[in-house]
Formats: structure tokens, C-alpha cells, sequence
């Protein structure tokens, strides 16, 4: 499998074009979701991990065998953040899920009859 980085994005304007699948991650901070990206891929420090809670903070998007996406998404929870930053990023994921699907679907749908996938961790 060949995984490499695309982009961190932390506003929807700054994502790659919704040309490719999308396979997105999200869960608590801390709960494995970048380490899990790293194991599917078989690319240690690929997706960037760390101890403490909080360190994905955009959405940062993996193109896998030049074909489809998997997108590590900011955690909840657990970070020590701000109420303001915190707030950034529940805007962020609200405005990923409703427009990105929209962008997806048309396209996605008559090409591979899949819009995205979610997998949502812990």
C-alpha cells in the first residue's frame, strides 16, 4: 500500500478538491486514531501521534494508492484546549460532515456508488 501526506487543512476552503472516496476518522482525543492510520497503512509516523490529548488539530488528509483518502479529524474530549479553540473545531467537523458529503455524493455516487465513510472510534 502506498500512503503518503497530502495537507493539513483548518478551514473547509483549504481541503484537497472531493475528486476521491473519503474514508475519515474521528473520536476522542487520545483514543488511536492516528495510530490506526499508521497500522493500516504500515507507515510508522505517517499520521502524526503523541501521549498527550489534542495534537491533530485540522483535518489532515493521506491519499492511499492514489485512489482515495484517509483523513485523520481533529479529537474531542480530552484535549487541553480552549473553549474558543474547542469551539473552532466542532464548527470544523459540523461544516466537514454537512458539506462535504454534498460535494461528495453527485460524483461519488454515479462513479463508485459510495458517497464516504465514517469510522468512528471510542
Amino acid at each position: 500500500m502506498k500512503a503518503e501526506f497530502v495537507k493539513s487543512s483548518v478551514q473547509l476552503s483549504q481541503l484537497p478538491t472531493a475528486e476521491l472516496p473519503e474514508f475519515a476518522f474521528i473520536g476522542r482525543s487520545n483514543v488511536g486514531k492516528s495510530s490506526l492510520i499508521n497500522t493500516i497503512t504500515s507507515s510508522k509516523g505517517l499520521a502524526k501521534t503523541s501521549g498527550s490529548p489534542g495534537k491533530t488539530q485540522a483535518i489532515n488528509h493521506f491519499i492511499i494508492n492514489e485512489n482515495w483518502h484517509l483523513v485523520d479529524l481533529p479529537g474531542y474530549g480530552f484535549a487541553k484546549v480552549s473553549q474558543s479553540t474547542r469551539a473552532e473545531w466542532e464548527n470544523l467537523m459540523k461544516s466537514y460532515f454537512l458539506n462535504r458529503s454534498e460535494e461528495h455524493t453527485s460524483e461519488l455516487q454515479s462513479q463508485f456508488r459510495i458517497s464516504y465513510a465514517v469510522f468512528c472510534l471510542k
